[in-house]
């Protein structure tokens, strides 16, 4: 049996964790970051024409805004499911 879990607060919903736990303390201070990456080789990177490069950089830019805003609200509706199984 575990007594406590380190976990983003979107299992609480995607993972049906709220159906279990008793009480959950947020600390987003020093808990729960993560870094997610997109490699490709370098010399592969140099081989691709300029504008491919820019294009790739640009839906990077992109990626960053659009990923960190959907974390942001599948978090949310996990509070919210949690709080509602209160």
């Amino acid at each position: 049996m575990a007594e406590g879990i380190l976990t983003p607060v979107e299992a609480l919903k995607q993972w049906k964790l709220a159906e279990v736990t008793k009480c959950v303390t947020e600390n987003y201070g020093s808990a729960y970051s993560v870094g997610f990456l997109i490699v490709m080789n370098k010399d592969k990177w140099n081989s691709l024409p300029p504008d491919i490069q820019k294009a790739i950089e640009k839906v990077n830019e992109q990626w960053i805004e659009k990923t960190g805003k959907a974390w942001d609200e599948i978090d949310k509706e996990g509070k919210e499911f949690a709080l509602g199984k209160a």
